[in-house]
């Protein structure tokens, strides 16, 4: 008997076209557009990060602003969620209120964060960043997320978070 998971027809293949669907819910091989993109966005941060090391006199305006950077992409986090929500039905059972809550709070948060004293904020935003991954974690099964996705977020938060902290510890 042979595994369904190893099957070869074009419809269930793991490298399908671009935005074909598979049984598992994976959306098949992918061009590299959105690993470019999201590791790009690391860029400003390390031009914080050097600014920082060049330009003491100005740490606390970069740090801010390393703040001001992390809490817009956590708040675009938040909207990848209510964009998530789209796809659960009616038989999901009640998660569309869950994630339509939670994909407010990065936005929130963020205000937050950019108004009580920096380094307060910061450790705000490096643990919402890892509590909103944490809750993609737990809750990857109901959704169709592309193979890319999780992975990506995994190695993008670990690197936002530490060049956060990295900012902060040189302000």
């Amino acid at each position: 008997m042979s595994d369904p998971d190893q099957s070869t027809s074009p419809s269930t293949h793991a490298l399908s076209e671009p935005g074909q669907d598979n049984p598992k819910g994976d959306v098949g091989h992918t061009s590299s557009l959105p690993l470019l993109l999201g590791y790009s966005g690391l860029l400003p941060m390390a031009a914080i990060l050097l600014g920082q090391w060049l330009l003491p006199l100005y740490s606390d305006q970069l740090l801010y602003l390393a703040t001001l950077y992390v809490g817009a992409i956590f708040a675009f986090l938040g909207g990848i969620q209510w964009g998530l929500t789209l796809q659960l039905t009616a038989a999901s059972g009640g998660r569309e209120a869950q994630r339509l809550l939670v994909s407010v709070l990065p936005a929130l948060v963020t205000v937050i964060a950019l108004v009580i004293p920096q380094a307060f904020g910061c450790l705000l935003l490096g643990l919402g960043l890892w509590a909103l991954l944490a809750f993609e974690w737990l809750n990857r099964g109901s959704l169709r997320h592309p193979t890319w996705y999780l992975p990506l977020r995994i190695n993008l938060t670990v690197l936002l978070s530490g060049s956060l902290a990295a900012a902060l510890s040189l302000a």
